[in-house]
């Protein structure tokens, strides 16, 4: 599947908010699908997204890390914005912490 069409997926399993089947575009190797897919479960914002995305304020691409700090920021959740601000403390690449920090 094209990276256009993974993305219209996508779009179309959050607004009915399906986090469970998101999760297998996590594991994409197009980075703009696994950022789409991270964006959507930031928007759904249940638990289930939660706790996935904490993992990918880790990732090795600054991109995927960016995605993940600003959609679990987006989420409201008070663990989410925990794991978001003590990334910020440990984070090295400065862009990475300026778009984070646009975001808050």
């Amino acid at each position: 599947m094209d990276s256009a069409k993974a993305k219209e997926k996508i779009k179309k399993l959050e607004e009915k908010k399906k986090t469970g089947k998101i999760v297998a575009f996590l594991k994409s190797k197009e980075t703009d699908v696994v950022c789409a897919a991270i964006e959507a479960m930031g928007n759904i914002g249940d638990e289930d997204s939660v706790n996935k995305l904490t993992g990918f304020l880790d990732h090795e691409n600054t991109e995927v890390r960016v995605a993940a700090g600003k959609a679990l920021w987006k989420t409201g959740s008070e663990y989410a914005k925990t794991q978001v601000t003590y990334q910020l403390t440990k984070e090295k690449d400065p862009k990475v912490v300026e778009a984070i920090h646009s975001a808050m």
